[in-house]
């Protein structure tokens, strides 16, 4: 993959290549507002923005075009690999929510997070459920909860995503090595896959934050 090197400091993500929440291959008639597909599914489409590479724990965040995914690993090349949290994703919508109640401006590198995307919206129903980006299946395991270097970059920022659930973004498990790019597509697997033993970790679990 290819840094940039003057992305530490960037202040905005990458624009997405074309048209936003299109049809990716092989979805049929889904939309990017969950319509209706042909067998009365509700599929939701969205776009990889953009990728960071963290550097080392609490180090700085260098964005790519493109990286590697490792089953059971993470993003080749970036710290906080292995074990449940493997790969950090980001709603821009939900990241822009949230710096604008607490009132600053901060661009989306600011959440430390590796993937930036569009178009898919994080709850608590998404624990569990595969994403694929690109053609990487991603299972997410949890909440990436905001840490107090929130305040670093808006004042009341971690107070303000405290009080939106899931703001912060989502942690992942990778289920298969593959490639991705900044303008892949992003859709939702209909098929979720959490384990039955999920609670019983989530509460053995720490609080998920960022640094």
């Amino acid at each position: 993959m290819t840094a940039d090197r003057d992305s530490v400091h960037a202040d905005s993500a990458h624009p997405a290549p074309g048209p936003v929440g299109g049809p990716a291959s092989g979805s049929g008639s889904s939309s990017s507002d969950g319509e209706p597909t042909g067998d009365g599914s509700r599929v939701e489409d969205g776009v990889l923005l953009s990728i960071w590479v963290k550097r080392a724990h609490r180090g700085p965040m260098d964005s790519v075009d493109s990286g590697r995914l490792v089953t059971a690993r993470g993003l080749a090349g970036s710290a906080d690999q292995g074990r449940r949290r493997q790969v950090t994703l980001l709603d821009e919508a939900a990241w822009r929510l949230v710096v604008d109640r607490a009132g600053g401006s901060a661009p989306p590198v600011a959440r430390r997070a590796n993937l930036l995307l569009r178009g898919i919206h994080f709850d608590r129903g998404s624990r569990g459920r595969v994403l694929c980006v690109g053609a990487c299946r991603l299972l997410i395991r949890g909440e990436t909860r905001p840490c107090e270097r929130m305040d670093e970059a808006v004042p009341g920022l971690q107070a303000a995503m405290r009080d939106e659930p899931w703001s912060g973004g989502a942690f992942a498990e990778v289920l298969n090595d593959g490639e991705i790019h900044v303008g892949d597509s992003v859709r939702w697997d209909d098929v979720a896959t959490e384990d039955p033993h999920a609670e019983q970790q989530r509460s053995r679990e720490t609080n998920g934050q960022d640094s």
